[in-house]
């Protein structure tokens, strides 16, 4: 096996993820908005305000934005994203346009409503949402991945740089969100590599993952279960598996991702579990299970063209790394990688 020390595509992909990954300053920026805003809305009503996704999670980058959510205490879970949602970001709009440090404000009325905005100093743009706790659970669950395994931070940086340039990460055009991207990984590393990188967290720490606990009580830093993993594969090996699985043995016909189960779970089962938000149609081209409200979150990837075009970025670039054993001949770029001083070896500690 080779180590990670010596191989183009482990050193590449490290690279990669030092080079892009968020800085300390960007992540200070990015909460110093959160205690601003909270503090100017607190002049309207109470609330909370929580900083979720990639920013928190582990896997942001120096280009990501920052999502927002906006509890209201005495109405969590509660709020109609239509009838409710809009006028309290109308609201928002309202308060905050005034903000010297804040400009191109605007309404998004999709089916989540989200505020976007501006901060001009750090030219970061800010996407606020209402009442959304799934994103505050899945930040949570996320971040102890990536405290669990070292790995996990690189590999997804790569993946999703990877699926950026090769125009399949973008749900928008029936391809694939960032977030179904990290779960792809997630679960490869559950149950794709053998032995397993990742264990399942809804089972080793059940009273953690509850679609019914208090999001208030969810904290980032709680003590990790005692899980130690014995696989020794370098990224690179484990970046092609990552390929090979969703290419060629992933059953798309039948099969979900599930990292709830941290197993392959199966459509009809899948199925079975139907809410206002989880419908028996969504569950029909690539299917990732998302892990508390149970939906599909790759039901953007919504006909046959969209799907074969996706699986065939994974044929065509498994091969093609394979055969070069050069990260950037899949990338469709001309990054120059600055190798660090520090080994991996001495990063992974």
């Amino acid at each position: 096996m080779i180590s990670d020390d010596n191989d183009n595509i482990s050193k590449q992909i490290f690279n990669l993820f030092l080079m892009l990954r968020q800085t300390p300053e960007l992540y200070e920026r990015k909460i110093f908005l959160r205690e601003t805003l909270f503090k100017v809305l607190r002049t309207q009503f109470q609330h909370d305000l929580y900083v979720v996704g990639s920013s928190l999670n582990g896997l942001g980058t120096k280009r990501s934005d920052v999502d927002m959510c906006l509890l209201l205490p005495n109405q969590i879970g509660k709020i109609d994203q239509f009838s409710q949602a809009i006028p309290i970001l109308k609201l928002i709009m309202n308060v905050i346009q005034n903000l010297d440090f804040i400009h191109n404000i605007r309404l998004i009325e999709a089916k989540v409503p989200i505020l976007k905005f501006t901060d001009k100093i750090g030219n970061i743009e800010i996407d606020l949402n209402i009442d959304n706790i799934v994103g505050i659970r899945n930040t949570q669950l996320i971040k102890f991945y990536t405290r669990l395994e070292w790995k996990l931070q690189p590999l997804a940086i790569a993946i999703k740089q990877w699926a950026s340039r090769n125009d399949i990460n973008n749900a928008h055009k029936k391809t694939l969100s960032s977030y179904t991207l990290v779960l792809m990984l997630i679960h490869y590393l559950q149950v794709g590599c053998s032995p397993p990188c990742l264990p399942c967290l809804h089972k080793l720490m059940p009273t953690n993952f509850q679609i019914d606990s208090d999001v208030k009580e969810l904290y980032l830093y709680e003590d990790l279960p005692d899980w130690q993993s014995s696989n020794k594969q370098p990224l690179s090996e484990l970046f092609l598996g990552f390929l090979n699985y969703y290419a060629f043995k992933f059953n798309y016909t039948t099969d979900v991702i599930s990292i709830r189960q941290g197993a392959i779970m199966s459509k009809e089962v899948a199925k079975e579990f139907l809410s206002s938000k989880n419908t028996s149609t969504q569950w029909r081209y690539i299917c990732c299970e998302e892990p508390f409200d149970r939906t599909n979150t790759a039901r953007s990837v919504s006909d046959h063209d969209s799907f074969t075009r996706i699986i065939n970025v994974f044929k065509e670039s498994y091969y093609k790394l394979k055969q070069s054993q050069n990260l950037l001949s899949i990338l469709k770029c001309d990054l120059i990688y600055k190798m660090p001083e520090t080994t991996l070896d001495n990063q992974k500690s």
